[in-house]
């Protein structure tokens, strides 16, 4: 585990991933940016649900 590995407090978050294939969008809005995805336009097999 890398928090035990760097002496740092594990997460107690998590998160919830779906099998599913979906491609990600060109581009999206955040605030005043435009971000660009990595990947977008193709096909990825996982999709997070929620996180």
């Amino acid at each position: 585990n890398g928090a035990d590995f760097y002496g740092l407090p594990r997460n107690a978050g998590t998160v919830t991933l779906l099998r599913e294939s979906w491609t990600p969008p060109a581009s999206f809005a955040f605030g005043a940016a435009e971000l660009k995805p990595l990947r977008s336009g193709e096909a990825l097999a996982w999709k997070l649900i929620a996180g």
